[in-house]
């Protein structure tokens, strides 16, 4: 592993913790009743996200990808169990956007809001769970690059 790759995944990390702490923000406001705070805060978080996604891209093609071959199968575990908590925090809050969308134009049954409350608190946790296992493969990269 090379600097720049633990250099990017350290900026990863600190899109993660906005992301994370954006959500929760989010997830304070609709509980004290504030719909406009919180549909900002989750779009803060989405925008984050995007961001990332935009940066992994270029990530690849300037950089390139880690060579998984030197990591143990213990990074290799908590790799695997993070991008797990990636995929459902991304299912899960689009579901919630997309039920969101419908929910604004009013007219939907409370099925949609239980749906829409269900993604959304899933998702939550899935990011801190990510952000979690992220703070784990920082520290197994830094120790690799050390070595």
């Amino acid at each position: 592993m090379t600097n720049f790759h633990f250099a990017f995944w350290a900026l990863a990390l600190a899109l993660l913790a906005a992301v994370t702490a954006s959500t929760f923000l989010g997830w304070r406001q609709i509980r004290r009743g504030n719909r406009h705070r919180h549909r900002r805060w989750m779009n803060l978080s989405a925008a984050l996200v995007g961001i990332f996604l935009l940066l992994y891209v270029l990530k690849v093609l300037f950089i390139g990808r880690e060579d998984l071959s030197t990591w143990s199968p213990m990074s290799l575990a908590v790799l695997y169990t993070h991008e797990t908590f990636i995929a459902i925090m991304l299912l899960s809050t689009s579901g919630a956007r997309f039920l969101a969308r419908r929910l604004r134009k009013g007219k939907v049954s409370a099925s949609y809001r239980q749906k829409h409350r269900i993604l959304g608190r899933i998702g939550a946790f899935a990011c801190l769970f990510a952000f979690l296992s992220a703070v784990l493969l920082l520290r197994q990269m830094a120790l690799m690059l050390g070595s």
